[in-house]
């Protein structure tokens, strides 16, 4: 169940950035064979994704 879990978070986060996401977003994703994950804690205005040096925060 653990890693099933794991695996929902990078299903999630790439649903997101497939749906939403830029066309440079999707080909930077596409090539960086990355490992992401959503992090819900609270109620947002939106959708927020920032790239930064070491990956997208």
């Amino acid at each position: 169940m653990p890693v099933a879990r794991l695996l929902e978070g990078h299903v999630n986060a790439l649903s997101l950035i497939w749906r939403y996401g830029t066309p440079d977003q999707l080909r930077e994703v596409a090539q960086s064979g990355s490992l992401l994950s959503v992090w819900n804690t609270e109620a947002a205005p939106g959708l927020q994704a920032e790239r930064t040096p070491g990956g997208w925060a």
